[in-house]
């Protein structure tokens, strides 16, 4: 696995795991404010799903289990990469990998902790991809 499939990898989990976790929160959010009643003449519509809380309690279930299942995937992945990572003997090299593909964080940082300019990270994380693939 290349670094920038592994990153979109990575990418896709992250944003799997936020909206898992977005739609659970907004089902809780939907679940613990009971609606008012609404008065009317009109007739009540009969609806198939009467046991709106039971089955949202269980949607929130479903959900957090995607997101541990995504979590677990995701770990399996970093591990996985660390252990590609630690294979690297430089330490600059091992830093700038572990800082972008295990930290996640962006060039501007990268630089700005390892005391660099962005186009001598851009270097140096080069020459540390290339002495993974040997």
């Amino acid at each position: 696995m290349t670094a920038k499939e592994y990153m979109k990898q990575v990418q896709r989990l992250l944003r799997r795991i936020d909206r898992k976790q977005k739609e659970a929160d907004a089902l809780r959010q939907k679940l613990s404010f009971p609606k008012s009643p609404a008065y009317s003449d009109l007739p009540k519509p009969v609806s198939p799903e009467s046991h709106t809380v039971e089955s949202g309690v269980s949607q929130i279930l479903s959900l957090e289990e995607e997101v541990k299942t995504a979590k677990k995937e995701l770990e399996a992945l970093k591990a996985v990469f660390d252990t590609a990572i630690k294979a690297v003997t430089d330490t600059e090299h091992h830093d700038i990998l572990a800082k972008r593909y295990l930290e996640f964080k962006d060039w501007n940082q990268i630089a700005e902790e390892m005391g660099y300019s962005k186009p001598s990270c851009y270097r140096l994380h080069r020459e540390a991809l290339a002495g993974m693939k040997s």
